[in-house]
């Protein structure tokens, strides 16, 4: 009442009211009426029922509102129609009424504070709010994407305070190309120093970073289709790259293929080359990194994949671990390359994947791999702390980066060739899959890592895919020279590789002392001659110990002239007229072939007999022999039981009974071992354990492996499980034990 009395009161004595002015002056004194007694009676009740939280938030609500509608300026009056007849004074009264408003909403806002704090919600301590935020963080399902933590702080003031003190929760953010620089200064501000990882670009759920625990800071960039000019994505690059890369430590790029087609399907014309058909490499070129120490003083893991690297690269001294990717078409040289390697001092891995600098012995032709091109390279020493060097592509590429490196004895060196027959890449082309030896140069005379083999291990993952891995003494990391086949491709079973004349390229000229072959029985050993075995075991003087294990690809026994074995017998065995005796300082030979018929069972035991009589008239006898047959082994132990004394009585002799089935799929190669029968010949149980073991070992190859063999008395059966570690990780594992009374 107040409030009317002094509106009317200021009215010309005399004057005549509009009549249509009149209901808009008396809907504003209803309001201006409401306004007080919903402010009173919402004050009253948060004093008085403090109690009642629902009440008194929507009496401050509602007292809200209508606050702000009484303040709007109406549109229809003026200073010609107000029934004030000062406009100044109707402007500040309006201005009295609007910091009233202000004052009231303060006052809201400081009862609604208090009202929270006192909720149970708003109670949980700032280490368990923490704890929430960052489970929202590390969330990856796709029903709430990983980044978006932020908007559960948004639930209240309390909980927004919380997320601001806690700088871990802004070190990992994902922003595209229309808002990154804005949210990258918001979580830069947030993390308050702390270690950063940035992503750049749409999330990829199939894409997963490096962990994250072993790093200090990170920075990765994650780009999958351009929508601008490239000349604005530059510019956009640069900008973030000068900002933070002085922090980076971790740089991953990755560019997938492009899309030229904009959001309504049409191919956006600003790109359209018709002269130009390959756009996406257009664009991928575009996507230039700057190596440089000045950029990135701090840079330790670098990883590009299918992106590129300016010219004039300068080394980085903290560089750790390098990775370049599907880097077919490089804007640096190979010289220039070489150069970079040998100046980052601290390097320990480098992963080279279809890494392919500018080179002259490359022109864009098909390379016959028979032929030498292009001028040959000087060959840089690699740092002294690398650990590991991965090299995958086709094998004249593999071999021309090696002609360039020489790697030393301590780095643990992995040639991948692509056996892909199916591949799209048309800088290769050929017909018939080149040796794997050919996968090095064939100058190695600066590569001492392929000197002073001793070991040599070749192992198939399927019937025409192996890998060959080797050693220089127990102290020294492996050698490996694998063919690498896709999971989604299938190699044709017409492809026989000749491991024989692979073999001989690789290591005729090393000191080999173990040679193991573990592979399938398929038609490559069948067609496999005396002369083949006769050239390998010749260009190895010095073996000590031989292990050839061969597993059947099929159900059906072998029959005689099908047996691989018998081959290699024959060759080991001789004659007393052979000028030169095959493997002279052959002491230990271990032998497992596939279910064979029992002609062929008994043929092989009479070979294996003539074969150690012969090697013990020339003066050259073996001191243990490892035989493993699936079926007809106690004839086998009849017949050279009754042999020993003539043969050798110091010869030690395991002759065991197992099954083995491997099934070749695109996955790991799977193994199951059914231990049937072991021997029974005069030794403890524990020794028959011992020889059980260092059976299986070998068939392991040098990787770790899993073996299980048991042994069984008159009361009960013992099975063991032991995981032996040769090397790195197991590549095969064993399954269906045998169950039994008392384990």
């Amino acid at each position: 009442m107040l409030l009317s009395g002094s509106l009317w009161h200021n009215w010309p004595v005399g004057s005549r009211t509009p009549r249509r002015h009149a209901p808009i002056h008396l809907a504003h004194l209803s309001i201006f009426n409401t306004i007080i007694k919903y402010c009173s009676s919402s004050v009253q009740t948060v004093i008085g029922h403090a109690t009642r939280p629902s009440t008194c938030c929507y009496h401050a609500t509602t007292a809200a509102r209508i606050s702000a509608e009484s303040v709007r300026f109406h549109p229809r009056m003026t200073p010609e129609t107000s029934p004030s007849t000062s406009f100044e004074q109707s402007l500040a009264r309006r201005n009295d009424l609007v910091q009233q408003r202000e004052a009231l909403s303060h006052e809201i806002v400081a009862v609604s504070r208090a009202l929270n704090a006192t909720r149970p919600i708003n109670q949980l301590p700032k280490e368990t709010l923490a704890e929430i935020f960052h489970h929202f963080q590390v969330r990856r399902d796709f029903s709430f994407e990983k980044n978006k933590w932020y908007t559960v702080a948004a639930v209240c003031k309390h909980w927004y305070e919380v997320a601001n003190s806690c700088a871990s929760l802004w070190r990992r953010m994902q922003y595209d190309t229309h808002s990154g620089l804005s949210i990258a200064n918001e979580f830069s501000m947030g993390s308050s120093g702390a270690s950063l990882l940035r992503e750049w670009g749409r999330p990829a759920f199939t894409w997963a970073p490096v962990d994250t625990a072993m790093l200090n800071r990170r920075f990765d960039v994650q780009y999958h289709r351009l929508h601008t000019a490239v000349c604005t994505y530059e510019d956009n690059f640069r900008r973030l790259f000068e900002r933070y890369a002085p922090l980076t430590e971790l740089l991953e790029l990755k560019c997938d293929n492009v899309s030229l087609r904009n959001d309504e399907g049409y191919i956006d014309p600003e790109f359209h080359d018709p002269d130009d058909l390959d756009f996406s490499d257009r664009y991928r070129e575009a996507l230039q990194l700057p190596v440089d120490p000045t950029l990135f003083p701090r840079l330790r893991y670098l990883s590009l994949i299918t992106a590129s690297i300016k010219p004039n690269l300068v080394p980085l001294p903290s560089l750790r671990r390098l990775q370049l990717s599907d880097c077919v078409r490089m804007t640096i040289s190979m010289d220039e390359f070489l150069a970079f390697i040998s100046g980052c001092t601290a390097l320990e891995e480098l992963y080279l994947r279809t890494f392919r600098p500018a080179d002259p012995a490359f022109p864009g032709v098909a390379w016959d791999w028979d032929q030498g091109s292009g001028e040959p390279l000087t060959s840089i020493t690699l740092p002294t702390t690398l650990k590991k060097l991965y090299i995958h592509d086709f094998p004249p590429f593999t071999a021309r980066m090696l002609e360039g490196m020489a790697v030393s004895k301590s780095t643990e060196l992995t040639v991948s060739v692509n056996a892909d027959a199916d591949s799209d890449d048309d800088a290769y082309d050929f017909t018939v899959d080149p040796p794997l030896y050919t996968a090095l140069p064939k100058k190695r005379a600066h590569m001492d890592v392929l000197h002073g083999v001793k070991t040599v291990h070749v192992r198939f993952d399927t019937p025409a895919v192996y890998r060959i891995v080797a050693r220089t003494g127990q102290e020294h990391s492996p050698i490996t020279i694998a063919a690498d086949v896709p999971s989604s491709t299938s190699v044709s079973q017409d492809y026989l590789p000749d491991i024989f004349a692979d073999l001989v390229e690789l290591y005729g000229s090393e000191p080999i002392t173990d040679l193991t072959i573990v592979a399938p029985n398929t038609k490559l050993w069948k067609e496999v001659e005396d002369t083949d075995w006769a050239d390998v075991l010749r260009a190895f003087p010095q073996l000590e110990r031989l292990g050839v294990l061969f597993h059947s690809d099929d159900r059906l026994p072998l029959a005689d002239e099908d047996d691989p074995l018998m081959t290699l017998i024959s060759v080991l065995g001789g004659s007393q007229e052979d000028e030169d005796e095959l493997c002279p300082k052959l002491e230990c030979l271990t032998l497992h072939s596939s279910d064979v018929k029992p002609s062929a069972s008994a043929s092989r035991t009479e070979q294996i007999v003539n074969c150690l009589r012969s090697r013990k008239a020339r003066g050259h006898p073996l001191h243990r022999l490892s035989v493993v047959h699936e079926r007809n082994s106690e004839s086998v132990k009849d017949l050279i039981r009754a042999e020993m004394e003539h043969i050798n009585s110091t010869l030690r002799i395991t002759i065991s009974s197992a099954k083995i089935v491997i099934s070749f799929a695109a996955g790991p190669t799977e193994e199951e071992l059914n231990m049937d029968e072991w021997d029974d010949l005069a030794v403890p149980r524990l020794m028959r354990l011992k020889i059980a073991m260092d059976i299986y070992a070998i068939t392991g190859d040098t990787e770790s492996i899993l073996i299980m063999f048991s042994a069984r008395s008159e009361s009960s059966t013992m099975t063991m499980v032991v995981y032996l570690s040769l090397c790195s990780s197991p590549w095969f594992s064993l399954s269906k034990m045998r169950s039994s009374e008392h384990t």
